[in-house]
């Protein structure tokens, strides 16, 4: 039986200039470029030289051994990032899709977290799995972008995004508010003194982001909505820290354009995905993990030999400009990778944003999805 609970009166302090489309035609569009302020807010009094998310550095809270990251959707890609930022900090991290992670054996080193990752902190599973997890004497983390969410009250501990109301159904101020909240909570958690360079990144990337933004004029991506549009079929591949963003590209892309896509990891396409590759077939590729951008130009060269069509996102680098590995490259900034994914993620988001626009989609309110999924 659930015990019952007293209800508690809180103030939520969001703009309501956040429920006017103003001079965009969508609120998702007008939300893309909120993400800046998403992010701003969602960084403020968090992170400085000498103070990281305080909400987790002044608790005495014993540094878990493993991490456990619960989600689904959109989360659950900011999840496979936040995964990578703690693994770069020596802490072993795991990531499960809530909905499978609830019926399993918890095989967790004592001592570990369970992270529960929620725009709505409503989602069904991700409270199941976090409830479950609180069963079996696990500390459980909530990330959530609203105040007084189920989330909020369930968990141990819960980490506000302040993205402000995302009324687009399609996650993407909130993904990227995500996203900073998990790379300061990698730098928070680190054994080691964070690194100047990262925490110097890490600040910057809004206003890195805003910058690109703005940079983007609606003229540049016009032949590249066409394509994209025209293709008859679209993937999404990348490597590292690049995958997780060909994953959320290929949701964004058939949430809101009803057209099939699919992300993959740039080496599993060999082993199976190729063969869907021929002529009006087109790969988009994120490229901000340098780390891994030789093997990644192996696999687009083997997809432009079988005559798909590789559209590049990603910074000019070394001698990338005398290959030909590539049929189109949207161009980033030559950024460190902390920030190129806030901007690959935002270019990713518009393609798929005007795909659906030109075939005259709902976009704010695609058919058959919720902005809160509090069914199992």
């Amino acid at each position: 039986m659930e015990s019952w609970k007293a209800p508690v009166s809180r103030t939520i302090s969001w703009d309501p200039v956040f429920a006017e489309k103003g001079a965009y035609r969508h609120f998702m569009e007008k939300e893309i470029f909120e993400s800046p302020r998403a992010m701003m807010d969602t960084l403020a009094d968090r992170v400085s030289f000498g103070n990281i998310l305080p909400e987790i550095t002044q608790k005495a809270l014993e540094k878990p051994p493993a991490v456990a990251f619960v989600a689904c959707g959109t989360s659950w890609h900011a999840a496979l990032l936040g995964r990578s930022f703690l693994e770069q900090a020596g802490i072993p991290a795991f990531v499960e899709i809530a909905s499978e992670f609830r019926y399993r054996r918890l095989l967790l080193p004592p001592g570990s977290w369970v992270i529960g990752i929620s725009q709505s902190g409503e989602t069904a599973d991700t409270l199941g799995a976090l409830e479950a997890s609180k069963r079996a004497g696990f500390f459980t983390l909530g990330i959530s972008n609203v105040p007084g969410s189920s989330l909020e009250r369930e968990a141990d501990l819960c980490l506000l995004t302040h993205a402000g109301p995302e009324i687009g159904v399609a996650s993407t101020k909130a993904f990227q508010a995500q996203v900073a909240l998990l790379m300061m909570l990698a730098l928070a958690l680190s054994p080691a003194p964070p690194r100047e360079d990262l925490l110097e990144s890490l600040i910057r990337s809004p206003h890195r982001l805003e910058l690109f933004l703005e940079s983007v004029s609606p003229e540049s991506l016009d032949g590249r909505v066409k394509r994209l549009r025209l293709s008859s079929l679209v993937m999404f591949a990348g490597r590292g820290l690049d995958y997780p963003l060909a994953l959320e590209g290929a949701l964004k892309f058939k949430e809101i354009t009803y057209r099939p896509a699919d992300g993959y990891p740039g080496g599993e396409l060999k082993h199976g995905p190729i063969a869907l590759i021929e002529p009006g077939v087109t790969v988009v590729a994120p490229l901000v993990d340098r780390s891994l951008r030789a093997k990644e130009i192996s696999n687009l060269r083997e997809i432009r030999a079988r005559g798909g069509y590789v559209m590049a996102i990603g910074p000019l680098v070394g001698k990338d400009g005398h290959e030909i590995w590539y049929d189109d490259r949207i161009e980033l900034p030559d950024d460190p990778p902390w920030s190129g994914i806030y901007q690959a993620a935002g270019i990713l988001q518009l393609l798929a944003y005007r795909v659906a626009s030109a075939l005259g989609n709902d976009v704010d309110q695609p058919r058959n999805l919720a902005k809160s999924v509090t069914v199992e």
